[in-house]
């Protein structure tokens, strides 16, 4: 369970990139938004870290240019 700010701060990155890389993950069906709380959970069925690490890269290279 994280927040968009959460996100951003545990992965060292701004508050948009984190918006866009819980976006893909929701996209992906890896993530899902709850309006109510305003949080983002994990809904992940299989083991994808490496697709973890590649939104990672993906948000910082977004950030960097």
């Amino acid at each position: 369970v994280s927040t968009i700010k959460e996100a951003a701060n545990k992965l060292g990155i701004s508050n948009k990139a984190a918006v866009y890389g819980l976006q893909l993950l929701c996209e992906k069906g890896q993530a899902m938004y709850d309006p109510i709380n305003k949080i983002y959970r994990w809904r992940q069925l299989v083991d994808q870290f490496m697709d973890f690490l590649i939104v990672k890269f993906f948000c910082r290279s977004l950030v960097s240019g």
